[in-house]
């Protein structure tokens, strides 16, 4: 599948679900497909996604939620913006114990520090 059939396809979804865990959920999902080739609106599908989540207090999907934002920095060359929103992601994952969100929320910071030129901080981060 080319990435418009996959972010069409989930935008159709996104139309058709009222519950608000759906809509965070696809919100994030869309933001995903587009961070690499149109990051502005990766972002305001992120923000979108935040917005629900801090409304109605759904917060599972706060890790995600800055895991997705970092990344859109990060590709923008917002690396300290980044870091942020990865260490947030972090934060949020070792709150709630999510094992694949601590172990990307690590992965992203080693990413950060190494792109950066820490490169021990870099390494401190992927032994994780």
């Amino acid at each position: 599948f080319s990435q418009s059939t996959v972010v069409d396809s989930l935008k159709r979804v996104l139309s058709e679900t009222t519950n608000d865990t759906g809509r965070i959920d696809i919100l994030l999902d869309i933001g995903t497909e587009l961070q690499y080739s149109n990051p502005t609106l990766a972002m305001n599908y992120a923000r979108r996604a935040q917005s629900i989540a801090s409304s109605t207090r759904i917060v599972r999907f706060n890790s995600r939620i800055h895991r997705n934002i970092g990344i859109v920095y990060a590709t923008t060359g917002k690396s300290d913006s980044a870091l942020i929103s990865f260490q947030k992601s972090l934060d949020y994952a070792l709150q709630y114990g999510n094992d694949t969100d601590i172990g990307n929320a690590y992965n992203n910071l080693g990413i950060m520090y190494y792109y950066n030129g820490n490169f021990l901080k870099s390494l401190d981060y992927y032994v994780e």
